[in-house]
């Protein structure tokens, strides 16, 4: 089978063309390359059927050879190749190297000329054609493709290597380091590749631009500007009847380019333009333009979907070289004033967007995602009531977007720029690769009716330069060259509000109290300044809790919260365009703290499963969206928890603290000569005065448990919070440490017990320093000297026991919050003085000397992780883009 077409005669291969061009090109396609029968994922994974495949290549006339199935896979973890079925989606962060040989033949290399194209991978592509370098590729999951040139071609076996990193950084790449509640960042090659044989002319793309005249719609007018790309140019040429023809090289060739639209119900043209004849040389592009006017157009909207079928041809000797095949929609979407509100019409008439946001991610395939599941998904989305979807983490699968065209659903797809820091925003090298991604969106969604807008940025710090600059840079590449409309997502905190050159802003909500969401709606419509707003919020839940709203983290707290802040938006007249997310849940790169579910790395947000199970926020957002009589939800009987540990342990440490002061003179006394004169105290040690050990050691765990207790408290209080998540997500890279992290948060006694520990590591690793640095100064002291500074220095800590029962309590109210963060604060600083001095006089040397070598040796310490953090996480960068945006 591999050497099919070597054995057959030139007289043959013509048969075996004209067999192709009627329809038996993937039995042909098979036959060239010998792509094996086994399929992406065993079991789960269809490959795309051949009306998908013309479908999605959008031609009739090239030969397309599907690369599903089997190739062999390396890693650094696992360098031996191993057999693995693509697409797939890899879990691990890591670099993939993927290579397989296809066969192809000598008359095949010359005939066309040969593509790579891939509907997308993550992050960055790399090809090698038989060991040689041919191109990268750099972005997330949109459709591409890269010419390979015939010098790269062999006849007979040739190898394709593919090297896949997925590997996302702090400062570069689009999208940077992932951050809570982003999803799973798949690697390697999660949707399907072909090697696509394009003619010796072919269109390399087409661009559409839609105009009507006048306000009826009458008259549609269609402009087509289509590239025509030349590679080598042959003719065949038959000189004696008796022996087969020849290629004749050419060096410029006359090609005609039309373009026709149909009805897709029965093919008939209904508008024809002008051909329009075009020379081109070998090598060369050429740009044609295309118009006709279509009267009496079918509209395409969501409520009725219309669609035509795009076709350009080319053609030379009156034969078809090329076409160029796409599903087209007739409409015209635009932002206008009406009244005192911008609203969106779509073909003249008011469309309220009731959106949700989709996630590519199934509890299956991960972002490898079967055309069936897409339109099953589809399907669940109109009959919730939904005219658009929000792609999160990624731009749609062409299938996808096909599949929105085909039944009635808007699109607003990102560019993954989310909560980029402003300084990492300016920078030239940033905004290039922006660009670039960009125009890959364009060329890949422009003729798609479903696409509504481009979100250009989700969540960066307004009223910056930098954004200003990067806006700008965007913008102008869009505004060139395509007709969507622009969009960016801003944090519900945003104070100022950048609005030139968008046609309407999407608030990102993050308000739990209902009160405050309706006054910060309200602030930020004025904000908006008659721009139009949408509004946007989500939930996290733990999806088998049904102990009624009460209960914050509750199925039905879900469904509440969505229906409290829909109707705030409708009744009071604030907006009434809203994206609710999300309608799946999906995987995380990070875990989630704020859930406590088992399963960490799922963000449960949706109105149904990773499996796609319904669940009661499905009902309740279907009966929103079509005015339909809404699911009755239980109130429940829950009550916030206040950790009784907190209290026993609290006073389990006073008793304790106490029984040391009662049963030992000594140590009584020495608590009070380490406190009201701490000079003889440390004079005392100095001088080799014996102290009690077991005593020592004892305020050790009591003051370690102390400051345990306070840190657990604090933890536990936020451990709802966003920030902390964001906080702990970045300064902690392993996901099994902010795993077990994420746990014992919600876990007192662990945290306390953990935290506990931690303190005594951190009193034994000060011990040793103290003794290291005895060297340097002419005394000496012992280990259990310098056991004693540590721990006796952290006695001002027993003053706070009294505050760690009610702790907790305290940080409910705001009053008291700061005071009590403040004390704390003050008496740790006192700590910090005491082992300074203490340290001074056990060393006898100048305690100016000792402050001034201490506090050095901290900047040196914190210096120093600074710029460990900075230069690996950008951490500089992100700590001013919490505070002027996330922290506000």
């Amino acid at each position: 089978m591999h050497n099919f077409f070597r054995t057959l005669t030139d007289s043959a291969l013509q048969a075996v063309f004209q067999r192709i061009s009627h329809g038996l090109l993937p039995f042909c396609a098979v036959c060239v390359f010998g792509v094996g029968a086994a399929l992406a994922q065993v079991g789960r994974y269809t490959p795309l059927s051949a009306d998908q495949i013309k479908l999605l290549m959008h031609s009739q006339q090239r030969l397309v050879v599907p690369l599903a199935g089997e190739w062999q896979r390396a890693s650094l973890a696992e360098p031996e190749w191993q057999r693995v079925n693509l697409p797939y989606s890899e879990t691990t962060m890591s670099e993939f190297r993927y290579r397989r040989t296809f066969v192809i033949d000598e008359g095949l290399i010359k005939k066309y000329e040969w593509q790579l194209y891939s509907l997308g991978c993550n992050y960055r592509m790399e090809i090698y054609i038989n060991g040689q370098y041919l191109q990268s590729h750099v972005g997330g999951n949109f459709p591409f493709g890269l010419r390979i040139p015939d010098s790269y071609l062999v006849s007979g076996n040739n190898t394709l290597e593919i090297v896949v990193n997925n590997q996302l950084d702090a400062s570069s790449t689009v999208p940077l380091r992932p951050v809570p509640h982003d999803g799973k960042v798949f690697g390697g090659i999660t949707r399907e590749l072909f090697l696509v044989g394009m003619p010796s002319v072919f269109l390399s793309n087409v661009d559409s631009k839609t105009t009507f005249t006048g306000n009826d719609f009458a008259t549609a007018n269609l402009q087509i500007t289509t590239s025509l790309v030349s590679g080598n140019l042959y003719e065949s040429v038959q000189g004696d009847s008796t022996k087969p023809a020849q290629l004749v090289t050419l060096q410029k060739t006359t090609v005609e380019v039309t373009a026709e639209l149909r009805l897709i119900e029965d093919s008939s043209v209904v508008a024809r333009a002008t051909p329009s004849m075009i020379e081109i040389s070998a090598n060369r592009n050429a740009q044609v333009k295309l118009n006709f006017a279509v009267s009496a157009p079918k509209l395409w909207s969501p409520l009725t979907p219309n669609l035509y079928q795009l076709v350009v041809y080319i053609r030379r000797n009156g034969e078809v070289l090329d076409d160029y095949i796409i599903p087209f929609g007739l409409y015209k979407a635009q932002t206008e004033m009406q009244g005192d509100k911008s609203v969106l019409l779509v073909n003249g008439q008011q469309m309220n967007l009731k959106a949700v946001d989709y996630v590519e991610d199934s509890n299956i395939g991960g972002a490898t995602i079967t055309m069936a599941e897409y339109e099953r998904d589809v399907i669940a989305l109109k009959t919730l009531g939904a005219n658009a979807i929000r792609l999160r983490f990624g731009a749609p699968h062409p299938y996808l977007a096909y599949l929105c065209d085909k039944y009635g659903l808007f699109i607003l797809t990102d560019l993954p720029a989310r909560g980029v820091p402003s300084a990492v925003l300016g920078k030239d090298n940033y905004i290039v690769t922006a660009q670039t991604i960009v125009k890959d969106y364009i060329t890949a969604y422009e003729n798609h009716a479903s696409i509504l807008a481009f979100g250009i940025a989700e969540e960066t710090a307004e009223g910056k330069p930098e954004l200003a600059t990067y806006s700008q840079k965007i913008r102008e590449v869009t505004r060139g060259s395509s007709a969507k409309l622009l969009y960016k997502i801003v944090h519900g905190k945003t104070q100022a509000l950048d609005i030139d050159g968008l046609d309407f802003i999407v608030f990102s909500m993050h308000n739990e109290d209902v009160q405050e969401f309706r006054a910060e709606a309200e602030r930020l419509q004025v904000l908006a300044r008659k721009k139009m707003t949408v509004f946007s919020f989500s939930k996290l839940i733990q999806p088998d809790n049904h102990k009624g709203y009460s209960d914050p983290l509750s199925v039905e707290a879900q469904a509440r919260y969505i229906r409290q802040r829909f109707r705030i938006l409708q009744e009071y007249k604030i907006s009434d365009n809203v994206i609710i997310g999300t309608f799946n849940d999906y995987l995380t790169e990070r875990p989630v703290l704020i859930t406590n579910n088992s399963e960490q790395y799922i963000a449960t947000s949706g109105l149904v499963s990773r499996s796609r199970d319904l669940r009661m926020p499905y009902q309740m957002v279907k009966a929103l969206f079509n005015d339909e009589k809404e699911p009755v939800l239980e109130t429940g009987n829950y009550k916030a928890e206040i950790p009784s540990l907190y209290t026993i342990i609290s006073i389990s440490l006073i008793v304790l603290f106490f029984v040391l002061l009662n049963t030992s003179r000594r140590f009584r006394e020495d608590v009070l000569r380490a406190l009201l004169r701490p000079y003889n105290f440390y004079a005392d040690i100095r001088d080799q005065r014996i102290l009690s050990n077991a005593g020592t050691l004892s305020l050790a765990v009591v003051l370690s448990a102390t400051l345990g207790l306070i840190v657990s408290s604090m933890l536990y209080f936020l451990r709802f919070s966003y920030l902390l998540d964001y906080v702990i997500t970045h300064f902690i890279p392993s996901n099994t440490i902010k795993e077990f992290i994420n746990s014992i948060i919600w876990q007192p006694w662990a945290s306390c017990l953990t935290a506990t520990g931690l303190f005594l590591l951190v009193i034994a690793f000060l011990t040793l320093f103290i003794r290291a640095c005895s060297f340097f100064v002419k005394s000496r002291i012992f280990l259990g000297d310098a056991f004693v500074i540590s721990s006796w220095a952290f006695l001002p800590l027993g003053f706070l026991l009294v505050m760690t029962a009610g702790l907790y309590r305290v940080f409910t109210t705001d009053t008291y919050t700061m005071v009590s963060l403040l004390l704390i604060f003050c008496t740790l600083l006192w700590c910090l003085y005491r082992m300074l001095r203490g340290t001074a006089i056990i060393y006898d040397v100048k305690a100016s000397r000792v402050y001034i070598a201490g506090f050095l040796l901290i900047a040196l310490v914190v210096g120093a992780l600074l710029l460990f953090y900075d230069s690996r996480y950008s951490t500089i960068a992100f700590a001013n883009h919490f505070f002027s945006v996330l922290y506000q």
